[in-house]
């Protein structure tokens, strides 16, 4: 019986890890794929953050793609005149191109997205961001705006184009971002909820500097993540998790 306990669960571990390399390696081939936007939009949307992807939303919109362009996440004292020059448009284009100075986040980028698609009564989108920050991208604004068509124009930066160790982390870390993404969480809120599923852990200290993460952070609570998203987790893992009751009691109590 217990041989067959054992079995048992290697055969499910084993299916398991098997999920989630198959998981890394489909998020691995989206990262490299290119796609061509299509022919017309209603809008284009660039999501900052990375080289070459506004230069390009730019430059399909002078290509006639779409009527209005939303770059998003617009940092410091960036002025269109300069994103124009960088990318070697017409400056003209001024009037249908919307910076937008909101975002600091993906879901960010997506609700002031949603925003100004209702605003300029859009139904439908070009996508414009890194091919690694593609899924995740298109996770946040398709929750954001449901039914809203949504086309990729994935960009190759630089950093994914000699493939290597840099790059490994990079898709490691955005796959891991883009699990908590089709769960509907921040990565912090997944993480949360990942420690507070563990048996051995009756709290989490979740180390926040500013009332927007406690307010984020506390979100997690009560979540409970599907299975096959933590065994997911599990596998990134390892051997970091501690789930032997033995190895987590509490110390002895001060005097």
């Amino acid at each position: 019986m217990r041989t067959r306990r054992l079995v048992a669960l290697l055969i499910l571990l084993a299916a398991l890890a098997l999920a989630w390399v198959a998981g890394f390696i489909w998020f691995l081939q989206a990262a490299w794929v290119t796609t061509e936007p299509p022919a017309a939009a209603d809008g284009i949307v660039a999501l900052t953050g990375g080289a070459e992807r506004v230069e390009t939303a730019l430059k399909l919109l002078a290509e006639g793609r779409a009527r209005v362009l939303l770059i998003s996440g617009v940092g410091g004292a960036a002025d269109f005149a300069e994103l124009a020059h960088r990318a070697g448009v017409d400056p003209a284009l001024r009037g249908r191109v919307t910076l937008g100075r909101a975002a600091t986040t993906t879901r960010g980028n997506a609700a002031e997205t949603a925003e100004w698609a209702r605003a300029n009564d859009l139904a439908s989108l070009i996508v414009v961001t890194a091919g690694y920050h593609m899924p995740r991208a298109l996770a946040e604004l398709s929750r954001a705006m449901p039914g809203l068509a949504l086309y990729p124009a994935p960009v190759l930066p630089p950093a994914m184009r000699q493939p290597g160790l840099t790059a490994l982390r990079l898709l490691a870390g955005e796959y891991s971002k883009w699990l908590a993404a089709e769960a509907g969480l921040s990565l912090a809120q997944l993480a949360v909820a990942w420690v507070l599923q563990n048996p051995n852990v009756s709290a989490a200290i979740i180390g926040a500097t500013r009332p927007q993460q406690v307010r984020e952070n506390v979100k997690a609570a009560g979540v409970r993540l599907d299975p096959g998203l933590m065994s997911r987790i599990d596998e990134v893992l390892g051997q970091l998790i501690v789930r032997d009751p033995a190895r987590t009691v509490s110390p002895p109590s001060r005097p």
